[in-house]
């Protein structure tokens, strides 16, 4: 019985001894797994905020793009009315025009 006993208790330090070499393996892959896992969580948060930066950027895009379109709409309507006003304008009663806002200028 005291050899069994002897047995058991040698082989419960031989356990305890193979328990400890374990944690000591385990304890650098867990801490890699750790690590790993930071960064894994790191770069979500900062492809959120890419991802969310590129939203907006398409957003601001757009807007650009449509008030593009409204200019170019506007430019078109004062395009065509300026096509339609008359061209011949009288060259001396703008030259007259000026004389008088000259006179009226050495007058005050």
């Amino acid at each position: 019985m005291r050899v069994l006993q002897a047995e058991v208790g040698t082989i419960n330090e031989e356990l305890e001894e193979l328990k400890e070499q374990w944690e000591e393996y385990k304890k650098p892959i867990n801490e890699e797994i750790v690590m790993a896992k930071q960064e894994i969580a790191d770069k979500r948060v900062e492809y959120r905020y890419k991802q969310e930066k590129i939203k907006n950027l398409k957003q601001e895009f757009k807007a650009v793009v449509q008030e593009i379109a409204h200019k170019k709409q506007i430019y078109d309507y004062m395009l065509e009315d300026w096509e339609t006003m008359p061209k011949d304008v009288n060259r001396n009663q703008y030259l007259k025009r000026i004389n008088v806002l000259i006179k009226d200028m050495k007058g005050q």
